[in-house]
């Protein structure tokens, strides 16, 4: 009398072994893509704006946006954030100048 065959008794029979699989390396980030200045422009325009037309208005949102495309790796934030502090002094100067006569 014959026993009956386990899985395994006979190795031509037995399920293929596959090896481990590879370590976990994790993701590396996705490069940013580099689009448009589009922060630094609108600080340049308040920039011009507060120099021109309304100092109080546009110094401060150019000194923003100025310091949000800083932080955002735009490669002229700082110096727009720096040009629109500028332009609100001279404007405010400009201002005084020409609404005292």
């Amino acid at each position: 009398m014959t026993t009956p065959q386990q899985p395994g008794d006979n190795p031509d029979q037995d399920p293929p072994r596959y090896p481990p699989p590879p370590p976990y390396e994790p993701l590396a980030p996705a490069p940013r893509e580099q689009g448009p200045p589009t922060l630094t422009i609108i600080g340049a325009v308040c920039a011009v704006l507060a120099l021109l037309l309304c100092p109080i208005l546009f110094g401060p949102a150019g000194i923003v946006f100025g310091y949000l495309a800083h932080k955002k790796g735009e490669k002229f934030g700082k110096w727009v954030a720096v040009a629109s502090a500028v332009a609100l002094v001279l404007g405010l100067v400009v201002s005084l100048i020409v609404y005292n006569r």
